[in-house]
């Protein structure tokens, strides 16, 4: 189960990551947490004393792109060239949702809804493999503690570069 967090219209987004694993009949849930901000995306577990960051700078253009990729306004050639067909609107959680069908092997097969450009479900077969994304449940007026966006204390984050420095 993931919570996600955003800000900054999602420049600034915490997720937290709850993983419960079975062995010998014994559950472990196992909590892991992404903080992206300021160009950084940073990583850890609970209970860690360490973790990573990544410095994404070099891909601000790149993310920033991405990050405004408006299906709801993309010319009709270009999703047809993207195997991607508009599907009409359907009801997601007390929402009116764009909805947005894959066709092929590169982005999936499937189908996407997006409400006011947020992604509210995405079901997809990628790769062969099932992956399901849904929000299940969204407060547009949330009050949120500015201590989600805080790095924890006690965490000493290593950075990693992919040679792009």
């Amino acid at each position: 189960t993931a919570t996600l967090y955003f800000d900054d219209y999602g420049n600034t987004r915490f997720t937290e990551i709850v993983t419960t694993l079975k062995m010998q009949g014994a559950k472990t849930p196992a909590k892991k947490y992404n903080l992206h901000k300021d160009m950084y995306l940073y990583t850890w577990e609970e209970g860690k004393t360490t973790g990573t960051k990544v410095n994404f700078t070099h891909a601000k253009e790149i993310a920033k792109e991405f990050a405004n990729t408006n299906y709801e306004k993309m010319a009709d050639d270009v999703l047809a060239e993207m195997k991607v067909k508009k599907g009409g609107t359907e009801n997601f959680v007390g929402k009116t949702c764009n909805v947005l069908e894959f066709n092929s092997e590169t982005t999936g097969i499937g189908k996407l809804l997006t409400w006011k450009n947020i992604p509210m479900l995405s079901d997809m077969l990628v790769m062969g493999q099932k992956v399901l994304a849904e929000v299940t449940e969204l407060d547009e007026n949330a009050t949120i503690d500015a201590s989600k966006f805080e790095l924890p204390e006690g965490v000493e984050f290593k950075e990693l570069s992919f040679g792009n420095k």
